[in-house]
């Protein structure tokens, strides 16, 4: 008869395989990172992910097409776990009717805007009208004479 491993034994080879497992999956996690921080800084427009005007793309929409072989939840995971040398890569926001958006935080070429939404939204409220320059309000006053 073969006797058991002892438990030290045992919980040994458990925490070997879940140390590969966590390589195997942060690896993975690079890949898909790297990926999608290509599309969203550089091939945004030639993949046909459409951008709301804050750069929030549609997850549900980027897995469908371009991350197929992945599940969801994977994608997510990559996203939220990664760090570049100035933060966080990218940005996940749920959208009540599109469901969770992402973006990325640095562009090419530009840096997007760090503010919280609401921040980005009220800002944009206050320069939709615009007030004329005194300047203006005087070169029209006297068109009107």
């Amino acid at each position: 008869l073969a006797r058991a491993a002892p438990s030290s034994e045992r919980t040994c080879r458990r925490s070997v395989a879940m140390d590969a497992s966590r390589r195997h999956r942060s690896r993975e996690d690079e890949r898909i990172s790297r990926r999608l921080s290509r599309i969203l800084r550089y091939e945004r427009d030639r993949c046909g992910a459409a951008a709301d005007a804050d750069g929030f793309v549609s997850l549900r929409e980027l897995c469908a097409r371009h991350f197929r072989h992945h599940a969801q939840q994977e994608v997510r995971r990559a996203a939220e776990s990664s760090l570049g040398s100035r933060g966080n890569r990218f940005e996940l926001h749920e959208h009540p009717a599109r469901g969770p958006l992402i973006r990325v935080f640095h562009e090419a070429g530009r840096r997007a805007d760090r503010r919280p939404r609401q921040e980005q939204q009220q800002q944009r409220g206050a320069q939709a009208a615009p007030q004329p320059s005194p300047a203006h309000s005087q070169q029209q006053a006297a068109v009107q004479r």
